[in-house]
């Protein structure tokens, strides 16, 4: 039997309602939309129709075409992931249209698979910016998410005053799939030039420089708030590259987050001056700035950081502390020194040449961990069950639900563990607790003579 016709889709919204998992030839689009974006290199025309942006492949080239064309578009409609497509559609020009209205929406909604390819209002703070092949390219966070938007530009100037501005960027969302989920597992954000953004609060050219510089108690003392950045100096305790590293100024001490990546630019990009933001050894001295959020850490921290490195100073010499001290959420982000029983330890190697040390350590029958991880492989020659004296920087963390907060040390090299004497015996609380349930038993058979002798007295 012949064929039959394929069933004609007359909006984006009906190509919304289809399933995923659609035969090839079953179903084609038909309808007029207004081109809301022009991507030249890929040959691809960005529409909307009604409520819903379309992505569309077309078979000729799409430089005439303008943002505010009005378009008549057909082709067979494809399956996948759950944006839409039209692969080797037409678009002919009938004339011109307003622009959709944009409804503002956020990073979170995007990235959890709302709104593919419509025409929306997006916010963040400027974090980062780079200018190559005709396009800029800003890294803005909403919150503590990363998410980057790409401008149409040629040989543009870097809007440096634009730095750590909150802005409102119109546009549309491009996700990325992969085979394993149903939802995007991140986005970008495309804008067609820089007429698209909206200054609601201004930033600062000179993003080091153009800030007061703040004493760490200073900061420790600002409210939780991911927008402004503010700056600090001190001298690095321990630092984990890519993940987090502490300072110490003398008036207090500072966890700074580097989770926030940079987009990496091609190298005849123009972008802006940064310090690589590779490992700094401890007694390295360093500005950072970041804005004043604590998530888990109990030491004061900045998120959205960067640093530049400033000279070197004496290394921050240790405090005595006790581990009943670090239970207790004491010292957090300060760099201690103890001593405990080594439990176990365990040492491997990761893909990217780091080196890591786990250890497991007994004060009190309670455990503890403290790690380390470098460059380099690590000699070890400390038997377990024997005591060590251990030193490292208490990166203690609580939930906002919690209590109770937890500890590691951090130790900045593998000499910071080294064999310490036993405890004298009696102030072991293993042994203190014998003693005191004997003394207790003998306390106990004393005064129980001693009634037996007043009763056999009583009774001559």
């Amino acid at each position: 039997p012949p064929a039959a016709p394929p069933v004609l889709l007359t909006n984006a919204q009906q190509m919304a309602a289809l399933s995923n998992n659609i035969p090839a030839d079953r179903y084609q689009a038909r309808f007029q939309a207004v081109v809301i974006y022009v991507s030249p290199p890929t040959r691809r025309l960005y529409v909307q129709n009604g409520d819903f942006g379309v992505e569309g492949n077309v078979t000729n080239p799409v430089g005439p075409y303008r943002v505010g064309n009005r378009v008549a578009v057909s082709e067979f409609v494809t399956g996948g992931d759950s944006a839409l497509h039209l692969t080797n559609a037409t678009a002919t020009v009938v004339g011109d249209a307003p622009m959709p209205e944009p409804p503002l929406t956020s990073i979170h909604k995007l990235v959890r698979g709302d709104e593919p390819f419509r025409y929306v209002r997006a916010r963040g703070r400027v974090r980062d910016m780079y200018s190559a092949w005709g396009q800029l390219t800003f890294l803005l966070t909403e919150g503590n998410y990363p998410f980057e938007v790409w401008f149409q530009t040629r040989n543009a100037p870097l809007p440096r005053d634009w730095m750590d501005a909150e802005i409102e960027v119109t546009g549309h969302s491009y996700p990325f799939y992969n085979a394993l989920l149903p939802r995007p597992t991140g986005i970008r954000f495309h804008a067609t030039s820089t007429n698209d953004v909206r200054v609601l609060k201004p930033g600062i050219a000179d993003r080091f420089d153009g800030r007061p510089l703040l004493t760490i108690a200073q900061a420790a003392k600002l409210p939780n708030d991911l927008g402004p950045r503010y700056r600090v100096a001190g001298t690095v305790t321990v630092h984990r590259p890519g993940v987090a590293f502490f300072i110490d100024d003398g008036t207090g001490v500072m966890h700074v987050d580097q989770s926030m990546s940079f987009p990496k630019a091609p190298p005849d990009a123009q972008r802006l001056e940064r310090d690589p933001q590779t490992q700094v050894q401890p007694g390295g001295t360093v500005e950072v700035i970041g804005a004043r959020f604590n998530f888990f850490s109990v030491a004061p921290s900045l998120q959205a950081t960067e640093f530049r490195r400033i000279g070197r100073a004496e290394p921050v010499k240790p405090i005595e502390v006790s581990p009943k001290d670090l239970r207790a959420g004491r010292h957090a982000g300060r760099l201690v020194t103890t001593a405990a029983q080594l439990v176990d330890h365990r040492i491997w190697g990761t893909s990217s040449l780091r080196h890591h040390m786990t250890m497991v350590l007994r004060d009190e029958n309670e455990m503890f961990q403290a790690n380390w991880e470098g460059d380099a492989p690590v000699q070890w020659n400390l038997p377990t069950d024997g005591y060590v004296r251990i030193t490292g920087v208490n990166e203690a963390e609580r939930s906002p639900n919690s209590k109770r907060s937890t500890f590691k040390l951090l130790l900045r090299s593998p000499a910071d563990i080294v064999p310490a004497p036993e405890p004298p015996f009696w102030t072991r609380k293993e042994l203190q607790r014998i003693a005191l349930t004997a003394g207790a038993v003998t306390l106990l058979a004393g005064a129980l003579i001693l009634f037996q002798r007043w009763q056999m007295r009583r009774l001559e």
